[in-house]
């Protein structure tokens, strides 16, 4: 199997394992949204973005 296959076969694992217990859709979206998300997060927590609409605010006018 190619890299890309075994990568949509671990995405799709995961949306099963964490959509079935809850009853709840699972929606995903691109790992960079993830990866994104940790650093404002983490940028938060350091006092050097003050608000979740900051964060939203410095995504929105970034791409």
């Amino acid at each position: 199997m190619t890299t890309d296959v075994v990568k949509q076969i671990r995405k799709a694992t995961r949306r099963k394992f964490t959509a079935n217990p809850s009853g709840l859709p699972v929606v995903t979206g691109p790992a960079e949204a993830n990866s994104l998300g940790n650093i404002m997060v983490h940028a938060m927590a350091r006092s050097k973005i003050q608000s979740l609409a900051e964060i939203r605010r410095i995504l929105r006018n970034s791409f």
